[in-house]
């Protein structure tokens, strides 16, 4: 997945690179870091240049994760005073549809939220009820799906219409 997101990168000219991901549980983890600074390093030695990346770590969490790393992204986009006119979030299969809704929760209707789905490999997307993973992972993505559309985290407030 992570060189589909170099090359999309690429292709499509983007300025930055937001990564997300969730922290390490600080209950288990001696030296805590986050999915989202170890993701940007693997994309370092993918040839992406550390200038265009940026880490959003979000709080460890066990409930709603999308939620929380699509509400670190947005904060970071804060932080930095963007105005994004849209944006593009990669992720794997069906979570594609989850995340769409943490992301739409997150940034609202000023700012169109992309959503390209590399498929998983560990099962034929084509025909994935007749595998166990197929029926696991789609299952599980439909539940969290729900879960996000009922319970997801919304943000604090609008983002800024881009200038």
């Amino acid at each position: 997945m992570l060189a589909a997101t170099v090359e999309e990168f690429h292709r499509g000219k983007y300025r930055m690179l937001l990564v997300s991901g969730l922290s390490d549980d600080p209950q288990t983890e001696s030296v805590p870091s986050s999915d989202a600074v170890r993701v940007c390093a693997q994309l370092e030695q993918l040839g992406m240049s550390q200038h265009h990346l940026v880490p959003c770590p979000a709080p460890f969490a066990r409930w709603l994760r999308t939620s929380k790393t699509a509400k670190a992204v947005r904060r970071k986009v804060d932080e930095l005073q963007l105005s994004p006119r849209g944006i593009n979030v990669i992720t794997a299969g069906p979570h594609a549809r989850e995340t769409w809704v943490a992301y739409e929760h997150m940034f609202g209707s000023t700012v169109p939220v992309g959503i390209i789905s590399i498929p998983k490999t560990s099962y034929p997307a084509n025909r994935w009820w007749m595998t166990r993973n197929g029926l696991l992972w789609v299952t599980k993505d439909f539940l969290a799906w729900v879960k996000e559309v009922l319970l997801g985290e919304r943000a604090d407030k609008p983002l800024a219409k881009p200038a």
